[in-house]
């Protein structure tokens, strides 16, 4: 497994994007705060599911955005992951290294970036959209870095947890980036297009805010580009460590 994170040669140098890739990261964590600080673009997506009628979001319980859309495309990624399980256990009892590597690569490094992202909303007091006072429900609104309101509501909604489930799959961009160099721009976008699907389904819903899905989609790729990029910072804080010894 140890070849799979720490490989003889990191190809990130020659790939200038994958070099740089953490600006990319972090420009997305900038626009889904300045988004939910700085604009009304959160609510005015929202408001456009939502009936002020009937007060509530007529998607929300319809049976194919619910039923087939969101669980059908959480249980899709599921049966993906333990069919990638079920290949990388394979090729490593048949002792195909070439298969093993990437394919225990995306293995461990989705689960991480699926679990953080997990973490980061299980300890979030974001409310979703249809629990908010504006849309039915009884939790007050507040935007990213805003102190907290007395009535938060349930919370536990950002990131979107619905969103990760689709955006997990990055790692797949840089394994293909790593091993097969000529898959990795069909692979974003396939990547991409299910993470926009998702998204899209969620915010339909009322289930998460534009926000949320957006730093789902950082929270995966910053844990994706943290796995590929273990060789440099092994490198950079051996040297550092080298550097501090002989200075001492």
């Amino acid at each position: 497994m140890r070849s799979a994170f720490f490989p003889d040669h990191n190809p990130a140098v020659a790939n200038q994007w994958l070099s740089r890739d953490w600006l990319m990261w972090s420009l997305l964590w900038l626009l889904a705060v300045v988004i939910s600080r700085f604009t009304d673009i959160d609510m005015m997506l929202t408001n456009s599911f939502y009936d002020p009628v009937a007060q509530t979001f007529p998607l929300r319980n319809e049976w194919l955005w619910d039923t087939g859309l969101h669980k059908g495309a959480k249980h899709f990624s599921t049966l993906a992951w333990v069919l990638l399980l079920i290949a990388t256990v394979h090729a490593r009892w048949q002792g195909n290294m070439a298969r093993y590597q990437p394919l225990v690569f995306v293995l461990v490094s989705s689960a991480l970036a699926l679990m953080v992202n997990g973490l980061l909303k299980g300890h979030s007091s974001h409310s979703c959209p249809w629990a908010l006072n504006e849309y039915g429900g009884s939790a007050d609104y507040f935007r990213l870095l805003a102190a907290t309101p007395i009535n938060p509501g349930p919370g536990h909604c950002l990131p979107s947890g619905h969103a990760g489930v689709a955006f997990m799959w990055w790692p797949v961009v840089y394994a293909c980036a790593r091993w097969r160099p000529q898959w990795r721009w069909p692979a974003a976008l396939l990547v991409l297009a299910f993470g926009v699907f998702c998204s899209y389904v969620q915010i339909a819903r009322g289930a998460h805010l534009l926000s949320h899905v957006l730093i789902a989609a950082a929270v995966c790729g910053s844990m994706s580009s943290l796995t590929y990029h273990l060789p440099d910072l092994r490198k950079f804080f051996t040297g550092a460590s080298k550097a501090a010894a002989q200075g001492a």
